[in-house]
């Protein structure tokens, strides 16, 4: 989970995203999540943004989110677990 102000509204947002591939045999995997924005009201209530408006799609078994700034805003990297690493820019100005 990260917590940034993705659309610059001076609250601050959540992206979270995460599955678990490896649980024990007899359970099965954790893998529904997609990521997700939380658009964030500034008074402790979060609205989803869905992807198809947001762009945030890490669908894979995320170990971690980290925030750069770049110049036009910032970009999201997402490390997933043997797999790619996911880039994208949130937040442009």
């Amino acid at each position: 989970m990260l917590a940034h102000d993705v659309d610059w509204d001076g609250n601050l947002d959540l992206l979270a995203a995460g599955n678990l591939y490896y649980t024990e045999p007899n359970t099965t995997r954790v893998d529904a999540g997609n990521g997700v924005w939380l658009r964030g009201d500034g008074q402790g209530s979060f609205t989803p943004v869905p992807p198809r408006l947001s762009g945030f799609w890490a669908p894979l078994e995320v170990t971690d989110l980290a925030l750069l700034r770049i110049p036009t805003g910032a970009a999201v990297l997402v490390a997933n677990n043997s797999d790619s690493l996911q880039a994208y820019t949130i937040g442009g100005r």
